[in-house]
């Protein structure tokens, strides 16, 4: 019998040993399951973050790009936009100079023909003098006459 118990005594033994492997209670499997599901959240988290960061960086380099292209395009606009105010405001300082060539030569005419009229009236005024110096003789000379055959008739 002593053999008997020897043999009950080891496959206690070799029990024990496997309980050991395994966990003998409820929370210990728990505790297992909740630090690997807390390790897949975990991963799944860094996942999705990795994810949401991926597509952020993607959004943010085309979000960049369709930005660069607008500016690009937008200073090709400008640039346009410029040169033909450019050209407008060359064009209408172009027209501004010849007209005011134009109005500069008008003016010149003008008082060429001002100094003209002025010696024109000049002359004029010494003659109408001259007129008037020679009409007042001889208004004088015939009031004279005039005065002088008065005289005679009375005498």
């Amino acid at each position: 019998m002593p053999d008997h118990r020897l043999g009950q005594f080891k496959k206690q033994k070799v029990e024990d040993d496997a309980e050991s492997d395994f966990p003998t209670s409820q929370q210990s499997n728990d505790s297992e399951e909740q630090q690997m599901i807390k390790a897949i959240e975990q991963q799944y988290a860094a996942a999705r973050e990795k994810k949401r960061a991926e597509r952020e960086k993607k959004f943010l380099d085309m979000a960049k790009k369709k930005l660069n292209e607008d500016l690009v395009k937008s200073s090709g606009d400008i640039r346009e936009a410029c040169q033909a105010v450019d050209e407008v405001y060359n064009a209408f300082l172009n027209d501004y100079a010849v007209i005011e060539d134009k109005i500069d030569a008008k003016l010149a005419k003008i008082h060429e023909l001002e100094d003209k009229l002025a010696k024109v009236v000049a002359q004029r005024h010494k003659a109408d003098e001259e007129l008037v110096r020679t009409q007042i003789q001889v208004r004088e000379s015939a009031l004279g006459k005039t005065k002088a055959a008065c005289k005679g008739i009375q005498l």
